[in-house]
């Protein structure tokens, strides 16, 4: 039975701290499980992308053909080859959430229950789910790349950074729970797609926070790893562009790339948790089930009945669109800076 909720939308308060604190403390637990989807999947996208990117860089044309008014079919390589790059990175992040880090959500959230499953079992358990996570990653890019568009080409106006803003928003809330609400509660596409807008923009304070952190820990980590790179390069005198500085890159980052697609996989799972605790009381919602092998699923999903935008969503897509708009800002005011001839 399903308890419906009037306006307005429940506030939910993260303590991301701890959330993170407990992400890390799994992965050091169960490493060796998670480390096998993450890296079926990851590692064989990563080498894709390197070769793309190097064959994108023996394509990008001088500064005069790119001043050039016509354009040439040089130009229209690129652009195409940018294009099919784009499109790979589209790719590696829906399999990646549907298959890698679907199992490792799964995972993760059995290993919080004491139950120690196998990737067997996993695998079975998450393939039938995996069909409607995609259908719902789909409605999620569609919706979002049709905002960005909708907020680039109405920038002359107000209202199109509010677009750009609103994109902004509505993608990270539903991004960050959209995979443990399917793995854990198997449910339909428009309905789990639906679930994780609601509860994402209940607890967006605490999303933004936690995205914002594993952003900043994601940049530190690899520029540790360039900077790592250059010190090895200059002690030993490795050629910058040898072959051994670019394998010792090629592995470094593959085991980077695995660890933090583990931390960006089992942190949403904690908020997930955290969030249906805070609304549903959801811990004691399944001791009074009386079942020794409760799960989510088992628990009837409260309807958080609130309007699509409220004065709550309003308030962040306002911030959201200032961040936006200084951002831009002073990117141009670098670029200007660092580009412009000196006299």
């Amino acid at each position: 039975m399903q308890v419906n909720r009037s306006t307005p939308l429940p506030t939910v308060r993260l303590s991301v701290l701890a959330i993170l604190d407990r992400s890390f403390e799994f992965i050091r637990l169960h490493w060796r499980t998670y480390s096998v989807p993450i890296a079926v999947v990851a590692i064989p996208f990563y080498l894709l992308q390197l070769w793309l990117i190097t064959q994108l860089g023996d394509r990008l044309p001088d500064t005069v053909a790119l001043a050039n008014p016509e354009i040439s079919s040089e130009q229209v390589e690129l652009l195409l080859f940018g294009m099919g790059y784009l499109f790979i990175l589209v790719l590696e992040a829906i399999f990646s959430g549907v298959f890698s880090q679907g199992m490792v959500t799964w995972l993760a959230s059995e290993h919080l229950h004491h139950a120690r499953p196998s990737l067997r079992l996993a695998l079975q358990t998450i393939l039938p789910r995996s069909f409607n996570l995609l259908i719902a990653y789909f409605l999620l890019f569609g919706a979002i790349i049709s905002l960005s568009l909708l907020g680039i080409f109405t920038a002359g106006i107000l209202i199109g950074w509010g677009v750009l803003g609103f994109a902004v928003y509505f993608g990270m809330a539903v991004s960050t729970l959209i995979i443990p609400i399917f793995m854990l509660e198997n449910v339909e596409p428009v309905a789990g797609f639906t679930r994780a807008w609601q509860m994402g923009r209940s607890a967006f304070r605490g999303i933004f926070s936690l995205v914002t952190l594993l952003t900043v820990f994601t940049l530190i980590t690899e520029f540790g790893v360039l900077t790592l790179l250059d010190w090895v390069a200059m002690t030993i005198g490795l050629p910058p562009e040898g072959t051994i500085l670019l394998m010792l890159d090629t592995v470094l980052h593959s085991v980077i790339l695995v660890f933090l697609s583990q931390l960006q996989s089992i942190a949403p799972l904690f908020a997930y948790y955290d969030i249906r605790a805070q609304l549903e009381g959801l811990p004691l919602a399944m001791r009074l089930l009386n079942q020794p092998n409760a799960r989510p699923q088992d628990i009837p999903a409260v309807t958080l009945r609130a309007p699509f935008i409220t004065r709550q969503d309003l308030a962040w897509i306002m911030w959201l669109t200032l961040f936006i708009i200084l951002s831009m800002l002073a990117l141009f005011t670098f670029n200007s800076t660092f580009t412009s001839p000196t006299l």
